[in-house]
């Protein structure tokens, strides 16, 4: 690395100074600090608006290289930094840090190749899925991707990754073949099956405790046509959705059929989706007997991607997803014996939303699964570590928006207050998994121990042996670290 003989004097852990020698280092507006006209949009990025930080500078590289000098100038100054693919995580430090520190935008790492055989498409991080979908339709190929278009590559591959068809495919994590990630240390390696298998398979879960992912390899398939509705149903009939949901998962099925909900104090929103264009799909006959209030979207035969689309159209929001302000949720995780607890878990969720003040708006979204979800992850390339049961279950996504940032407190009393009062009550009856899906978890949400101990003795096994030095758990800002959990 070559350092600007300007910079002479001491500059440890002094990010002003760091940000004057990226500035050398990339002359091509690829550094932007204060005075920058670009600045104040990159700060406002996150689509939380709780999150938005005024750092020193932002460093945005083009290339792995990039990424390689900017970690060697980082470690070797001693300077702090945060992360950023997309910035959807609503979590304040994990995607951005104050005037101490920089923050590494990925947002030109935008590649998309697929392979010869068309069985494989590498992306970059810095993208959104809408980008990625539109894209894979011009090539007639799909991927495993999010549910909404303006989630990033990055977070969502690294995170978990929750898709329309998880029980069919597994997790957007399980598709990766090939990650390609800049180490502490500035090296670029590949990591799969066969080369850094230790690295890889810990990136299927660990998270951002290695380095910095610039490549994602993951596995196409042709487009799949689907069936589709969603339809709005009133308040007073919830309680008989999330019982039939319940009952519908308990069929543990192939995971041809889905069914996807989002509770608000007034209606619930639900989604029946089954791979084929077929007329009628049998497992969604408990819902049948249950009135709807209006349809949202009407029974349609399409792709994944047009579903998107449409319900893009439907919604009203912008191509990015327009945030309304700032976001806190939680996420746990439950079996399903019976529907007993997810009807108290919706019970305690009412309790939670009187707390709220006017603007405010909690929601409840039970995030169901079949067996077929886990059978499907180990079934491709070794599994990951994040040592889901064999069992049909809930991942509990409860979270509040507010307009004001000044009403945080008060989104976290009412999310951590549910939280409480149902673990409570899952722990007494048994059903409770210790799995905490970390693209919906919190600042207090610790992902990475409820992998279980020998994962997680992995993970850290892996860290240490990548990251000898400790950077990622040091110099990095926040996030779902090793070092709040060991």
């Amino acid at each position: 690395m070559h350092v600007p003989s300007p910079w002479t004097v001491p500059c440890t852990g002094n990010a002003r100074l760091t940000c004057s020698v990226l500035q050398h280092l990339f002359p091509s507006n690829e550094t932007f600090t204060g005075g920058s006209q670009y600045y104040q949009t990159l700060v406002q990025v996150p689509y939380s608006a709780i999150c938005e930080k005024d750092p020193a500078c932002f460093v945005t590289p083009e290339s792995s290289d990039d990424v390689s000098l900017i970690m060697r100038v980082l470690t070797a100054t001693n300077t702090k930094f945060a992360i950023r693919s997309w910035g959807h995580l609503p979590l304040p430090g994990w995607n951005a840090v104050g005037s101490d520190g920089v923050v590494i935008s990925l947002e030109r790492l935008q590649k998309k190749v697929l392979s010869a055989d068309r069985k494989y498409a590498t992306l970059g991080p810095g993208q959104n899925w809408g980008t990625v979908y539109d894209w894979c339709v011009a090539n007639g190929v799909q991927v495993v991707g999010g549910r909404d278009i303006g989630v990033g590559v990055g977070g969502f591959l690294l995170g978990g990754g929750i898709s329309l068809f998880n029980d069919k495919k597994g997790l957007g994590l399980d598709q990766v073949v090939r990650y390609e990630i800049v180490l502490p240390s500035g090296k670029v390696v590949n990591a799969t099956t066969k080369k850094n298998a230790d690295l890889y398979k810990s990136l299927k879960g660990g998270l951002s405790n290695f380095g910095i992912v610039t490549e994602f390899e993951v596995i196409t398939s042709d487009i799949i046509d689907i069936n589709y509705e969603v339809n709005l149903y009133h308040k007073n009939v919830t309680r008989a959705i999330l019982s039939a949901y319940a009952d519908f998962l308990r069929e543990d099925g192939p995971g041809d059929a889905v069914v996807q909900l989002e509770v608000s104090q007034n209606a619930t929103l639900v989604f029946f989706g089954h791979i084929g264009h077929v007329s009628s799909a049998p497992e969604f006959k408990a819902f049948r007997s249950i009135p709807v209030m209006r349809p949202f979207l009407p029974p349609s035969n399409g792709t994944v991607a047009s579903f998107l689309s449409a319900a893009l159209g439907s919604s009203g929001n912008g191509a990015n997803g327009e945030s309304p302000g700032s976001y806190y949720h939680t996420s746990v995780a439950q079996k399903i014996p019976d529907s007993k607890l997810i009807l108290e878990a919706y019970d305690e969720y009412l309790k939670a939303a009187t707390m709220l003040e006017p603007g405010m708006a909690m929601y409840f979204a039970p995030q169901g699964f079949t067996s077929a979800l886990v059978k499907a992850g180990k079934a491709l390339n070794g599994g990951n570590v994040m040592g889901l049961d064999d069992v049909p279950q809930f991942w509990h996504d409860t979270y509040v928006t507010f307009p004001n940032v000044n009403q945080y407190g008060l989104a976290q009393k009412a999310v951590d207050s549910w939280e409480a009062a149902w673990t409570k009550k899952a722990k007494k009856e048994g059903s409770f998994l210790p799995i905490i899906y970390s693209n919906n978890g919190n600042i207090h949400s610790r992902p990475l121990s409820g992998y279980g101990q020998k994962n997680f003795d992995f993970i850290k096994k892996t860290a240490k042996k990548y990251d000898p030095n400790g950077v990622m758990q040091t110099l990095q800002n926040d996030g779902f670290l090793i070092r709040k959990e060991a």
